[in-house]
């Protein structure tokens, strides 16, 4: 078996190393990422690598999209990402525009503002007309860089809601000043909690969130967004995200759930979580700290 050939789609590790790359570079582990996306390019991902840099970059951190432009390798990109502070006010303002797309009239009457949500959500249906007013609304460079590079990585994004972010990042560089991207000077705490990155987004975190909630007797939904929001999207540093607070409220609204609710349920859950996914989160520290491509191999068919 070849190193690319254990990289199929079958691999149970290839969620929890993807998992693995998005959480270290929301928490400021510049070094890890890196790491973790040369495990990935070593293992057959390089061109997923690419698409989701883009997804990345608009979903992280908005400002930073111009760097997409520049050409850089997608693992210099990623660690460009990882170093900065965050701004996520495009993953909030996409995926309400993308709730609305799927008929949830609440992400536009709960929404900072609706009209914003009405646009990206149009933009979502008719793409090339939406960019092309996009450009036109931009003042500057910056501005018409962004967009540029949502346009471009819309048409490689495949999921819908992956899309809407960069649909929402065009409109926010079109209508107002590209801020400043700032670097985190916060060393981010040693040493990474793997166990974060066994998540809602994979299938063992998926399991293991099952099995907690039955066990502590909660909605199993609840419980898989309260994770979300409260630990896997968590951040070193961001900067004021009006529109990601927004969506944060308007998700645990959808249920019925204060946000105070939600969060104690899920300082309650956390611990059980964290230990009914020891056993995976002990392989992905001591498979990324070897990054032995052998050691992969051999470990491969023990996640």
């Amino acid at each position: 078996m070849t190193l690319r050939q254990s990289a199929s789609n079958a691999s149970p590790l290839r969620p929890l190393l993807r998992s693995l790359l998005q959480k270290s570079i929301r928490r400021g582990y510049t070094d890890l990422s890196q790491k973790v996306a040369t495990i990935l390019a070593s293992r057959g991902d390089s061109a997923w690598l690419h698409t989701r840099t883009g997804v990345i970059v608009f979903e992280e951190c908005w400002p930073c999209a111009h760097c997409l432009r520049r050409g850089l390798p997608s693992i210099l990109t990623l660690g460009e990402i990882a170093s900065a502070v965050k701004n996520k006010d495009a993953a909030g303002l996409g995926t309400l525009a993308h709730a609305a797309v799927e008929g949830d009239v609440t992400a536009i009457e709960l929404a900072l503002d609706p009209v914003a949500v009405k646009i990206v959500a149009a933009a979502l249906k008719r793409p090339e007309s939406f960019f092309k007013w996009a450009t036109t609304e931009c003042n500057s460079e910056d501005q018409i860089a962004v967009v540029l590079a949502a346009r471009h990585f819309f048409s490689k994004a495949t999921w819908p809601w992956d899309k809407a972010f960069m649909a929402a990042g065009a409109y926010l560089s079109s209508q107002s000043k590209v801020p400043q991207v700032s670097r985190s000077r916060e060393t981010p705490p040693q040493p990474f909690p793997y166990w974060t990155a066994v998540d809602k987004h994979t299938p063992q975190g998926r399991i293991a969130l099952s099995k907690v909630a039955v066990t502590l007797g909660l909605s199993e939904r609840h419980l898989q967004w309260a994770s979300f929001y409260f630990e896997s999207a968590q951040t070193q540093t961001m900067e004021p995200s009006p529109w990601w607070e927004c969506e944060t409220k308007w998700r645990f609204a959808t249920y019925g759930l204060r946000l105070e609710v939600a969060e104690e349920m899920w300082a309650k859950a956390a611990p059980h979580v964290e230990s009914a996914v020891h056993e995976q989160s002990d392989l992905l520290f001591h498979l990324v700290g070897h990054a032995d491509a052998n050691a992969l191999l051999q470990i491969d068919s023990l996640a």
